[in-house]
């Protein structure tokens, strides 16, 4: 059994950092009930059903059709209406109703009619640690927008005894009103677009969260009123005649935070459902992606020459890349050209100012050099192939069109072919995803072609499906963080912040566990010199570094001791090892390989990184100069030799734990280790 403890003594004006203290035992653990070999188990009686599972009980009445959840030791989640409510005056006449229960294996059904025509069906599949509620109604004509799931009359989802909620979307993650919106201009949200639709609730049972496991003809997924509410703007929906309305299947898991449940939605979606693949499984990578990143956006807002300024152009492009080469010691590294280098938004041609791009791109090869190429979604401008192909929707593309995917194809020859018309670049970088059309208001040209979060879908594998039929590794980035989305990009943003130097990892934290395995940009813009150091490290573990700046970011000049901690960390970065990555605590991550032996981590606090080479070897490199702590695992330091040869003298702390009190900023140094062989128990 490995226990591993964080704690942190403030000691006179001593930051004294106490982390992972590993205790072996061979004591055996309590075996909690939710880890317990209880199977699932479903028994019927005249009035009610009740399953069992390791995880949850679920008890449902037969006769007014509500559910009762409960944990494993009786205590309430919640109890709900399984039903549903277009508006808050709808009121439904159940006298008339006849409902019909049937069990089979682990699926329960329920089958209402009215004067012999079926209204109304719920599905529920049990799993051992999960289940999901499928609703279908009978649909009436209506003006209204929005449908409120598991709610009747006034009674939705008891809550008296929730104490918090929690949503994905950053980054004001524990809001009274968790809610995923995909449009920005509704509430500034823009980060992830969409974050995983999946919301969160802490009630005296413990946590357990709803998510959706498909996407839905809709923009907002909420929790208002005591129910999920989405935003369908049924005036655009046409159900055939007789047929019911399939409502996004509801899943419900049980989780141990609300962090965890981002990712046990997103397990319980790549086990299900085919149509999810966990990135693990599909992705086949290329060495290239996971060089590090210059981005031309920071150094841009510098200069004030973002969008078509004319300073802006491939002169200033090649220079840029120049200096970064001097400044990164010839380092490797996939050039991203930002906004605005496009002639119009929604077109593929360069503007005058980047008339040579072509051959500014082939320069970049010959260099060795990557090129990804910024594209705004969703916007169009005058004199753009959009407009000439109409495929548009006032100055939104159509992505419902029937010319919008020969539109995507056209795109993607000129961005990414080999031709004497194309500018051959590496990949693109699919930005603005958020500023996708308003159901209720757009003017499709097949609603049901999807609208809302599946018309982000439809647009984005449009996209990833063309650029990969003209460069088979072309690299697609993006920000969409929901898991549905995980099979159509290769690369994900964490997106840019200020100076608060833990928005970007709880973002990493999210995406990790609703993507695992996707690269991660680990995005510097609007960077600050107070975190500069403790970002770019942590983001070297937990994804890509990102560089985007020269001489200043924003609020200072860049130092030349940043600049060489960078140029060091950097090089350290490119030895990297594949693996899992674990989030531990803040500034601290991990890379595990299969056996979950630590391959690099970023130290706590994120002063340091450290790699092991093998069982005798590792480098470790400092981001300040100050007393650090260093757990290894399943290994003994024996010695510590800085870059000049010298020795390093430490202090055995006990189990593992090793303290380091004259290392300096910005040197590497070389550990000699002994491996220790242990046994799981």
């Amino acid at each position: 059994m490995k226990n591993k403890y964080i704690a942190q003594l403030k000691l006179g004006a001593v930051d004294l950092v106490l982390f992972h203290l590993i205790v072996f035992s061979l004591s055996f653990q309590n075996i909690s009930a939710k880890d317990s070999k209880i199977k699932l188990k479903i028994k019927e009686t005249s009035e009610t059903i009740l399953i069992n599972s390791k995880s949850y009980s679920l008890s449902i009445n037969k006769l007014d059709a509500i559910a009762h959840l409960q944990n494993l030791q009786d205590k309430l989640y919640s109890y709900f209406p399984l039903d549903i409510q277009f508006n808050l005056a709808d009121t439904k006449n159940f006298s008339t109703f006849t409902r019909q229960w049937k069990v089979h294996g682990k699926q329960i059904t329920m089958t209402a009619t009215e004067h012999g025509l079926v209204v109304q069906r719920t599905v529920i599949s049990c799993f051992d640690e999960s289940f999901e509620i499928q609703l279908s109604e009978k649909l009436l004509p209506t003006a209204n927008t929005g449908v409120y799931l598991l709610r009747r009359g006034n009674e939705g989802f008891n809550t008296s005894n929730w104490e918090q909620y929690f949503s994905p979307e950053p980054d004001d993650f524990f809001n009274p009103h968790p809610t995923v919106d995909i449009r920005v201009d509704r509430d500034q949200q823009w980060a992830f677009s969409p974050a995983p639709l999946n919301l969160s609730f802490k009630t005296e049972a413990g946590w357990f969260s709803i998510g959706l496991a498909e996407l839905p003809d809709a923009s907002i997924y909420t929790f208002k009123n005591n129910a999920v509410w989405l935003d369908f703007p049924w005036m655009k929906i046409q159900p055939k005649e007789n047929e019911l309305y399939q409502f996004p299947t509801l899943v419900f898991t049980f989780n141990d935070s609300p962090w965890e449940a981002v990712g046990n939605f997103s397990n319980h979606l790549f086990i299900k459902y085919k149509d999810t693949p966990h990135p693990s499984e599909y992705k086949q990578r290329y060495q290239w992606w996971t060089h590090p990143l210059v981005s031309t956006w920071g150094e841009q807002k510098i200069l004030n020459i973002t969008g078509a300024n004319p300073k802006f152009n491939s002169k200033w492009v090649k220079d840029y890349i120049a200096q970064q080469q001097q400044a990164l010691d010839s380092l490797k590294f996939n050039l991203i050209i930002e906004n605005k280098w496009a002639r119009a938004d929604g077109d593929p041609y360069p503007s005058d100012r980047f008339a040579d791009l072509r051959k500014s791109i082939d320069w970049c090869h010959e260099q060795g050099l990557k090129v990804i190429l910024f594209w705004k979604a969703w916007k169009v401008e005058a004199n753009s192939l959009a407009i000439d192909m109409e495929v548009f929707d006032g100055e939104h593309i159509d992505a419902t069109h029937p010319m919008f995917e020969s539109y995507v194809d056209s795109c993607c020859q000129v961005l990414l072919g080999d031709g004497s018309d194309a500018l051959n670049a590496d990949g693109l970088k699919i930005d603005c995803l958020f500023l996708v059309r308003d159901p209720a208001q757009a003017n499709y040209y097949n609603s049901s072609s999807g609208m809302g979060f599946k018309e982000i879908y439809r647009y984005l594998e449009a996209f990833y499906r063309y650029a990969k039929k003209y460069k088979e590794d072309a690299i697609i980035m993006s920000s969409a963080i929901d898991p549905h989305f995980s099979n159509i990009q290769d690369m994900v943003k964490i997106n840019d912040d200020w100076d608060n130097k833990l928005i970007r990892e709880k973002r990493a934290r999210i995406i990790t566990q609703a993507m695992p395995g996707m690269l991660l940009n680990g995005d510097a813009s609007d960077m600050s010199i107070k975190i500069a150091n403790y970002h770019y490290l942590t983001s070297a573990v937990y994804g890509i570094p990102s560089i985007q700046y020269l001489t200043y970011f924003h609020d200072s000049e860049i130092t030349p001791e940043t600049k060489h901690i960078l140029s060091k960390l950097l090089k350290l970065y490119e030895q990297k090892p594949n693996g899992r990555l674990k989030f531990v605590d803040y500034g601290n991550w991990q890379i595990l390989n299969k056996n979950d032996e630590v391959l690099a981590e970023s130290v706590p606090a994120g002063k340091g990184l450290l790699i092991y080479h093998n069982k005798d070897e590792a480098s470790f490199f400092c981001t300040e100069n100050s007393i650090v702590h260093l757990i290894l695992d399943r290994h003994l330091l024996i010695t510590i030799h800085d870059e000049n040869g010298l020795t390093v003298p430490f202090t055995d702390l006990g189990h593992g734990l090793y303290e380091l009190n004259d290392v300096k900023q910005g040197k590497l140094y070389k550990l000699r280790l002994r491996k220790i062989w242990t046994t799981n128990f």
